[in-house]
């Protein structure tokens, strides 16, 4: 299933939601089309709800050419929530150490509200 987001743009966020297994295609097209939006902004945050996921189509050598992707700017929180599972934990976790350049920077959650207090949404 593919990625849907929603930009706020007052709120200074993009909020990604994914479901289902989630393949390399639908992570690149969602990353295309962030950069096509004329309302993405580099320097906002992220707050990616993968709660609903249950599996990934994404290999792990693929994940270090997702990761490299540079759609956000420095100082760009992302909170990336995902469901008590092993397997999705760990794939997320990669990228998260493949990605985090910035110390603190991403961040993953198991609960929303954790997350929305950490990117500081009410």
């Amino acid at each position: 299933m593919p990625i849907t987001y929603r930009i706020d743009k007052p709120g200074r966020t993009v909020f990604s939601k994914a479901e289902g297994v989630l393949a390399t295609q639908e992570i690149i097209a969602h990353h295309q089309g962030l950069l096509q939006d004329p309302d993405f902004d580099p320097s906002f945050d992220q707050l990616w709800d993968g709660t609903e996921l249950t599996s990934f189509d994404v290999s792990s050598s693929d994940v270090p050419a997702i990761a490299a992707t540079k759609l956000f700017g420095e100082g760009s929180r992302r909170a990336m929530v995902v469901p008590d599972n092993p397997y999705i934990f760990g794939m997320i976790r990669m990228f998260q150490l493949l990605r985090n350049t910035e110390p603190d920077m991403v961040q993953i959650f198991h609960d929303m509200d954790e997350a929305h207090k950490w990117l500081g949404l009410d």
